[in-house]
């Protein structure tokens, strides 16, 4: 029986993607790729195998006097959910003011020091949780938190969770949270991935402080595997490219678990997956920039990554050590709690602030039209792209992926954009199979340039259930690279395959959809490219490129190839500038830049052919640039 059920649920997840791949029907709306019938038939399909799974191992555990339900001398709190492929039980656990400043929330404030005004006002996110929220508590205010599900219990742990995301803090500033004034939707982890559907295009983001319990029952094979509960999350992120998913790492860094592997390999389900955020837990920081990177502290309890097949993860860290928020004994009272349960709801906050920025520098056209947000890809490439290093090691790591949020810096990323001065790239996009993109960026003043890519990937394969198995989940394999003008390439960071030696190097990463290059000291110009490997699934990957340490673009080479043709080359007095008719138009404009970023010429373009006077030109190498019917190309030419 119980190897049909496994079974069953596995192919329904095969099902629901080829449904969805190949829907022709109109999508409920912009937020998400389903029509409403298929988003119906989605949750409703997760609900009854969630379901049927709980009835499952709640018949073996009266045979084999298993509890229901258990708590932790810490507070924590577990709940059998469903059985492992081998007849095992499964427990999910609860992952047991100064989060804003650690975060850097608080400068994106109103009167914050950024110039922004950013409480999370009309943002609404949703919270998974082992109870209900104390939804009446004074911190919420009047109906901005609204339970979802009342059939668990009101529990202390939710109401923390729920605070930290969104509560005003009362008559108690400092137990205010990161998108105070923002609105909430709770639920419990019963049925969540049913109930992740259901609600995916009504939310931002959602906040997922539990995982497996660790407490020696769990089999060491289901830490790091992505496994179907990782496969239904980056299912519903795929189909919900809006939404994003926030998961704990987990508090079971020394304990028992994988204990020969010094703290790593203790992610699971949901923390796994590829388009989530997980989250680990540091100590506060008040300044970071008068501290050291080395002298942020990592809580002694959160878990360690990598998943087994070496994507670096956890993604982020925040705040996760004495945390104070709401508690539960009554509408007034306040506590102070640790873990990465705490450190989880301090990013979905951020997440709220920056869809709070970007909808407010993208207003919609029309009174009553549904808000504009950056894709989930855009979020976690933010998030990742302008976090602050942690650690005595550049790049990132298993423990604390990416490093510390940086609220202030990634809200920056879209101030700057928004202001169209060519000193970001940040660029929403989609690549075709076959394709390759490129954008030539400019730096002058010898700082570091960081290029990233992000993509929602589609649900991979589920890892067989061999310890350790190292199957990569990636499906769309996209990849950037960085070239000078010497043709040296920079390659982005990954981690090295080995749980004894799991150091990060630099090289081609085939497993992680998040990719960045950084290039230290860069001078003169620079070409980012984006290409792939392989056959996309559905012939196509949106993607967000960001690009950050530049002070100008040189031009995206999107016009079709051999449409600007430049000669001689090297050139002797003169240069021929040829435009096929694809590229010529009444707008075409060019101009020419030495290899500092100087602009040297700059005229409209008169016909087909032009002729360019290179007399004058101090010898070196010149980029010609062409814009034409809203597109550009560049071509590299040498003056002797």
């Amino acid at each position: 029986m119980k190897k049909n059920t496994v079974k069953g649920v596995f192919l329904f997840g095969m099902l629901v993607f080829a449904v969805t791949v190949n829907a022709q029907s109109k999508p409920k709306n912009k937020y998400t790729l389903l029509t409403a019938r298929e988003q119906d038939s989605l949750s409703a399909a997760y609900a009854k195998a969630s379901k049927e799974q709980k009835q499952q191992a709640e018949e073996l555990a009266k045979i084999k006097g298993w509890p229901l339900t258990k708590k932790g001398e810490d507070g924590s709190f577990s709940e059998l959910m469903k059985l492992d492929d081998f007849g095992q039980p499964i427990y999910y656990t609860t992952s047991n003011a100064g989060a804003a400043i650690t975060a850097r929330a608080n400068r994106v404030y109103p009167n914050g020091g950024a110039g922004l005004a950013l409480t999370g006002a009309g943002i609404t996110a949703g919270i998974w949780d082992g109870g209900q929220v104390l939804a009446s508590h004074t911190t919420f205010s009047t109906g901005r938190v609204q339970v979802m599900d009342s059939d668990m219990p009101v529990a202390l742990h939710p109401t923390h969770v729920a605070g930290t995301i969104v509560g005003n803090g009362g008559a108690v500033a400092t137990a205010r949270g990161i998108a105070y004034q923002g609105n909430l939707l709770g639920f419990n982890w019963n049925s969540d991935i049913a109930e992740m559907t259901s609600v995916a295009d009504q939310i931002v983001a959602s906040n997922h402080s539990y995982g497996l319990d660790a407490d020696g029952s769990t089999p060491a094979y289901l830490f790091g595997k992505y496994d179907n509960d990782a496969r239904n999350a980056d299912n519903v992120a795929f189909n919900f490219p809006y939404y994003q998913i926030c998961v704990a790492a987990g508090n079971d860094r020394g304990s028992a678990v994988n204990s020969t592997k010094y703290g790593y390999d203790l992610l699971s389900q949901m923390g796994v997956a590829k388009n989530t955020l997980t989250v680990a837990a540091i100590n506060e920081v008040r300044n970071y920039a008068a501290i050291s990177p080395s002298d942020v502290r990592v809580a002694s309890f959160s878990n360690y990554g990598p998943t087994d097949d070496f994507r670096i993860k956890p993604n982020i860290a925040t705040k996760g050590v004495n945390v104070y928020s709401s508690g539960n004994a009554n509408n007034f009272s306040f506590v102070t709690e640790s873990g990465t349960s705490m450190a989880t709801p301090g990013i979905t906050g951020v997440i709220m602030l920056l869809q709070q920025h970007f909808s407010n520098l993208h207003p919609v056209a029309n009174e009553g039209d549904l808000p504009n947000y950056m894709t989930s890809a855009s979020v976690r490439g933010l998030l990742q792209h302008t976090a602050d290093e942690i650690g005595t090691e550049e790049g990132p790591d298993a423990m604390t992926g990416w490093g510390l949020v940086n609220t202030e810096a990634a809200a920056a990323v879209l101030t700057a954009k928004n202001a169209d001065e060519g000193k970001v790239v940040f660029e929403e996009r989609t690549l075709n199979q076959g394709e390759t993109y490129t954008v030539r960026v400019l730096a002058s003043s010898a700082a570091k340039i960081s290029a990233s890519i992000s993509w929602t990937d589609p649900a991979g394969n589920t890892a067989n259930n061999t310890t350790d198995s190292s199957s990569a989940a990636l499906v769309n394999n996209l990849d950037i690279k960085v070239t000078d003008a010497a043709n040296t390439v920079f390659l982005p960071w990954k981690l090295n395959a080995s749980f004894s030696n799991s150091y990060i190097t630099v090289g081609e990463n085939n497993v992680d959809n998040f990719e960045k290059v950084d290039v230290a000291e860069a001078s003169g110009w620079y070409t980012v490219t984006v290409s792939h490997k392989g056959t996309l699934r559905n012939n196509q990957q949106a993607y967000t490129l960001i690009v950050t340490g530049i002070d100008s673009t040189g031009g995206l080479e999107d016009v079709a190839e051999n449409s600007l043709m430049v000669w001689p080359n090297p050139s002797n007095g003169f240069v021929n500038v040829q435009l096929s008719g694809a590229a010529f138009a009444s707008d075409a404009y060019i101009k020419v830049y030495d290899i500092q970023g100087r602009q040297v010429l700059a005229r409209k373009a008169s016909g087909t052919l032009e002729k360019i006077n290179t007399e004058n030109f101090s010898s070196g190498v010149y980029f010609l640039k062409l814009t034409s019917g809203g597109k550009q190309q560049v071509q590299k030419f040498i003056v002797k």
